[in-house]
């Protein structure tokens, strides 16, 4: 076992990383943080640091816009259920962050259900090819059902 001396000095050590990545604010500092503490105390933090970050990036990139979801039932708790459908052939990644930060994979042509606390959320989505643009998307849940249904259509011009 380690001593009490050992395990303040490790402590302290896994601290300073975080402060690191934290003053840096970056992708890779969060990253880098999470592979060297994968059982850190600032592991959900990190993720959710990631998770904004990631929107953010896409919000001011190239990116096409997410329509609306569509309400499936109405409810007056505090949470939503969204049903996801990733109808491509891509592995798509989606990002939500609001009251609730997730990121969400999904495999091609299958379908998920989430649960999320209610209120207003940005989206970030991409898919597994980088010649497919990001998407973007406002949400705002307010209890009962939604769907969310992903497709690509390539156009050309």
């Amino acid at each position: 076992m380690y001593s009490e001396l050992a395990l303040q000095k490790m402590e302290e050590i896994e601290d300073n990383a975080w402060k690191r990545a934290s003053l840096q604010h970056s992708l890779d500092s969060y990253k880098k943080y999470i592979t060297s503490y994968p059982y850190g105390k600032f592991v959900k933090e990190a993720e959710d640091k990631i998770i904004d970050l990631e929107i953010n990036k896409i919000f001011t990139g190239k990116h096409s816009k997410l329509p609306p979801p569509h309400q499936t039932s109405y409810g007056y708790g505090s949470t939503s259920e969204v049903v996801i459908e990733n109808a491509t052939q891509y592995i798509m990644t989606l990002y939500y962050s609001g009251p609730d930060k997730k990121k969400i994979e999904i495999q091609p042509y299958s379908k998920i259900n989430r649960i999320f606390s209610n209120g207003y959320y940005k989206v970030g989505a991409r898919v597994s090819d980088s010649s497919v643009y990001p998407f973007v998307g406002e949400r705002s849940m307010n209890g009962g059902g939604y769907s969310e249904y992903f497709y690509i259509v390539r156009t050309r011009y």
